[in-house]
Order: structure tokens, then sequence, then C-alpha cells
């Protein structure tokens, strides 16, 4: 019998850990591509990311 995995709620987890407020005090807001946003709400996007760009407009 397979054990169930627990889905990790990522907005709680990066809100709680105050990730952006060590880059800037500004106010931060992500945007992802649509198509991308949908496999990862649906689930479908498996493969565990390990690294994150982010571009910062210095405007």
């Amino acid at each position: 019998m397979k054990k169930a995995k627990k889905q990790k709620d990522w907005i709680k987890y990066y809100e709680d850990r105050d990730i952006l407020n060590e880059v800037t005090d500004d106010r931060t807001d992500l945007v992802l591509d649509e198509g991308l946003r949908r496999e990862v709400l649906s689930g479908k996007r498996k493969r565990n990311l390990k690294n994150v760009t982010i571009k910062i407009d210095p405007l």
C-alpha cells in the first residue's frame, strides 16, 4: 500500500518564511505564465524545481 503524499501549500510556506522581504522592502508581485500556472495548480508539473531566478526592475 502506497503512502499518500501530503501536498505542500507553497503560498503559505513562502509567506511564513517571508522570503521576499529578504530581497526588497517594496511590494512584490509574482507572475507565472498562464500555462505554467495551470500545470502547477492541476498537479501535472511533477518535477521539483531547485533554482529560482529573480529579476528586479530598479525603477
